[in-house]
């Protein structure tokens, strides 16, 4: 089992530095990530199921990088579907990559938090950090129980051409970036 623990904090360490998230101190989010790790992503809107092979290859970057025997041991962890930290990786790497080259480009990090901010889970630094109301929100987000218009979850809109809560992630992301990033 120390194996397992081992490879589960290499892995959360990870994947911190890749949505370059700081984990220490009052303002870092080591106690929020971590829960979100623990999280189990659905994908319950058709075409979701893209967003969970994201979050799998996640896991095999790792293992090439890192621990080539470690995947096994991350699939039984973290199941088909991935997990909430994997998933806002997987997407905070998207964003960052649409707009790259535009005046907009940032770090992942940045995006990561702006998912964070959009959803309120920002709050919930180390400092402040409530386990209760984070699972709330993680729920609300997974199981769509956010606005039509995205409000409360990750990606909310003011011009809303869809009911958001029906709408697959990525649709939802690339419309956000439309709407608040002037890229064309």
């Amino acid at each position: 089992m120390k194996r397992h623990e081992k490879i589960k904090t290499e892995y959360l360490c990870y994947l911190m530095n890749r949505a370059q998230i700081d984990a220490a101190g009052d303002n870092g989010y080591f106690h929020l990530c971590l829960t979100m790790m623990e999280y189990h992503f659905l994908p319950i809107v058709y075409m979701d199921e893209n967003r969970s092979y994201e979050c799998r290859t996640l896991r095999s970057d790792f293992a090439d990088e890192c621990d080539p025997e470690s995947i096994d041991i991350l699939d039984e962890l973290y199941g088909d579907y991935g997990t909430m930290m994997e998933l806002l990786t997987v997407l905070a790497e998207k964003m960052r990559y649409n707009l790259m080259d535009s005046e907009y480009e940032a770090g992942t990090g940045q995006w990561f938090k702006e998912m964070l901010q959009n959803c309120g889970l920002d709050e919930y630094c180390n400092s402040r950090f409530n386990e209760g109301i984070v699972f709330d929100i993680l729920d609300r987000i997974n199981y769509r129980k956010y606005g039509f218009d995205g409000e409360g979850g990750l990606f909310p809109l003011r011009l809303v051409r869809q009911d958001q809560r029906y709408t697959e992630l990525i649709v939802q992301m690339n419309n956000y970036i439309e709407e608040n990033y002037d890229i064309c």
